[in-house]
């Protein structure tokens, strides 16, 4: 992509022109600290990194005992994020169940 250095006076120029924001809108608080679950394989040790770390609440996090997840943090809504996270986990490891939703741990 290039520093913005480089890109940003364009993009800027272009935004203003159809009349979008160019600087921060709104103040995100920064991502809850959520506890891992346990057990978990390394690589969902790293998905469950990149899900704490993802600066939206519309994010899910499905899991099961043997360590296994499916992470989500590209749905438009949170019932749309928490469905396809238990689908991907369950259509891979069949017994599955939230973890976490948002910035929180899932409920029940």
């Amino acid at each position: 992509m290039g520093p913005a250095e480089v890109w940003w006076p364009a993009v800027e120029s272009f935004l203003k022109r159809l009349r979008l924001p160019t600087s921060v809108a709104v103040e995100l608080s920064p991502p809850a600290a959520i506890p891992a679950p346990t057990p978990l394989n390394a690589a969902c040790t790293g998905y469950f990194d990149a899900y704490v770390k993802a600066w939206t609440d519309v994010k899910a996090y499905a899991w099961n005992r043997e360590g296994h997840c499916s992470s989500v943090t590209t749905e438009r809504t949170i019932e749309e994020a928490k469905s396809e996270a238990l689908r991907q986990c369950v259509a891979a490891w069949k017994e599955c169940s939230l973890y976490a939703v948002g910035q929180a741990l899932a409920p029940g």
